[in-house]
């Protein structure tokens, strides 16, 4: 039907964007198992049990912190969903919509998503002691440890509803707290390096995660957003009352269609649709099958072909067209329709083969008083394109398509 074309490319490309978001997806999950490959390997012996455990504490709450911003993102994700409203009292959406759920402009999702990438990338970080390390992260998990309590205290007794994933990321910060009152409050370590030589990494690693934030956040609401636009706007579009009546404000075509070009399907038919084309032109021959599978399920609908060449013996245009109106003559609509197919359909545009399969002779030099007709009702019609179609007489309009 008008509208569905190309689906076969369509579908192609759907297939292209779901590899490259594989493709994505695996190169992310390369470099962060090679990232804290490294890490691991450049911890000290005597630190190793240490690291590792940070390292998992921070993993697991950057991937919590991830389903926060899908959720935002996406608040009909299935999987985020069934965390969301595993209980009676459990409602992702009243705590992060709301009056607290934000401080200087951005959302606690983000903010933990940030605190999560950034000490994680500090903790990479390299030609830094891990004994540095461990003094920054904790001084950083010491600025974020009030927010258990707060977070906690709004769902229980203002919101009274729960946020699993808040929750979850709660529960890693106080893991996280417990970590650092064990390997570093019991015996604190005061690093023997400069400030700037710690504040100008620190200061790397949190603008790399909010700069990269705000460029994708605006992308991805798009990539979301985008396809539930366009199928409401092809609700819109392909509505029938929406179609008749845009159609119906289009310029009419020029009388005397129904004396020239071709004419395919039920003569009786009630719909007419008119396609005004050359036969070398590509987006023509792209238009063929779909109007070819709207007239062998549609017995009320007949197509007029209309060419747009002339008699000018450099015109290669006119040759075809000639040849195919000679055939049109016959009055074998069987052979006609072959003839369409075998020419439409073509990997290759060859004339040569092409009329040796239909031979002719005097039969094309008729057809040049059909060919001066036909210019100048494509020169009344103002065809400047093609192909170009008409409906029952009025010009299609330009967002729709075959």
């Amino acid at each position: 039907k008008i509208g569905e074309k190309d689906y076969a490319l369509n579908h192609k490309k759907e297939i292209t964007k779901a590899n490259k978001r594989n493709a994505i997806i695996l190169a992310s999950a390369f470099i962060l198992i090679a990232t804290n490959y490294y890490f691991i390997h450049s911890l000290p012996v005597h630190f190793m049990v240490i690291g590792l455990g940070i390292l998992a504490i921070k993993i697991f709450g950057l991937a919590i912190a991830i389903l926060l911003l899908i959720h935002e993102i996406d608040k009909s994700n299935a999987f985020v969903k069934s965390i969301c409203t595993a209980g009676k009292q459990t409602n992702c959406n009243a705590v992060l919509q709301s009056s607290a759920s934000k401080i200087l402009g951005m959302n606690w999702s983000e903010i933990g998503f940030f605190y999560f990438v950034s000490t994680l990338l500090f903790l990479w970080f390299p030609d830094i002691s891990f004994s540095t390390k461990i003094f920054v992260v904790t001084i950083a998990n010491l600025m974020a440890a009030p927010y258990i309590l707060f977070s906690v205290y709004y769902q229980w007794k203002v919101v009274k509803q729960w946020c699993p994933l808040c929750l979850m990321v709660q529960a890693v910060l106080l893991t996280e707290l417990i970590w650092a009152i064990a390997n570093f409050w019991l015996s604190p370590y005061l690093p023997s390096v400069s400030f700037l030589a710690i504040a100008l990494p620190v200061i790397y690693c949190l603008v790399i995660p909010i700069a990269s934030w705000y460029i994708i956040k605006p992308l991805l609401f798009q990539a979301k957003t985008e396809p539930v636009y366009k199928a409401a706007y092809k609700r819109l579009l392909y509505n029938p009352d929406t179609f008749n009546n845009l159609l119906q404000q289009q310029a009419n075509a020029p009388d005397g269609y129904e004396n020239i070009g071709i004419t395919i399907g039920n003569s009786n038919a009630v719909i007419t649709i008119i396609k005004v084309c050359n036969p070398y032109c590509g987006p023509c021959a792209k238009a063929h099958p779909v109007i070819d599978e709207i007239l062998e399920n549609n017995t009320d609908v007949k197509l007029k072909l209309i060419f747009t060449a002339s008699n000018d013996l450099n015109d290669k245009r006119g040759t075809v067209a000639r040849h195919l109106l000679a055939i049109n003559k016959k009055g074998d609509q069987q052979e006609m329709q072959h003839a369409l197919d075998d020419w439409y359909l073509a990997d290759k545009k060859d004339y040569a083969v092409f009329a040796d399969k239909y031979p002719m002779s005097g039969e094309l030099k008729q057809q040049e008083t059909e060919i001066e007709k036909m210019i100048e009702w494509c020169k009344q019609a103002e065809i400047v394109g093609t192909p170009t179609f008409f409906i029952n007489g009025k010009r299609l309009p330009e967002t729709y398509s075959f």
